[in-house]
């Protein structure tokens, strides 16, 4: 039960976050305001790395808000710290942070990469270095 709610919370976030349109194949470089991007704000030019970093902060704060929500008990501390509002965060930055030369492929294969289930104690523990980094990051700003 757990795991197929945990499955689907994180199936609708990453919907939401992906829009209800089909991602293009096309090889050339993402415009400048997609329609995700316009949503979450103006877009925000960034490095690659930047924009990596925040699709794989939003895989992790979205699983990890569903696993606190779904696992209160026996989780670390600094999941209680996650919220909607943070896995949020990651959402809109996602969407908006975009590399000079990457191409919808490149935005397609990280969306891809960032599903992320943490539908186990212990997946939550092996992923802890990830959250904190992330939640640093979104302190930095």
């Amino acid at each position: 039960m757990r795991a197929s709610f945990l499955t689907a919370a994180l199936a609708a976030g990453l919907v939401s976050a992906c829009g209800t349109e089909a991602p293009s194949a096309s090889e050339e470089e993402v415009p400048e305001a997609t329609p995700a991007a316009s949503a979450a704000g103006p877009v925000i030019e960034a490095t690659r790395e930047d924009v990596e970093l925040a699709w794989k902060c939003q895989g992790l704060m979205s699983a990890a808000f569903a696993a606190r929500t779904v696992m209160k008990d026996a989780l670390p501390e600094e999941l209680a710290a996650i919220s909607s509002d943070t896995a949020m965060y990651w959402t809109n930055r996602a969407a908006s942070v975009r590399a000079p030369g990457m191409s919808q492929s490149d935005l397609d294969a990280l969306t891809a990469s960032s599903v992320r289930v943490l539908a186990t104690p212990q997946a939550v523990e092996r992923a802890l270095p990830e959250i904190r980094e992330c939640l640093v990051a979104q302190a930095g700003g």
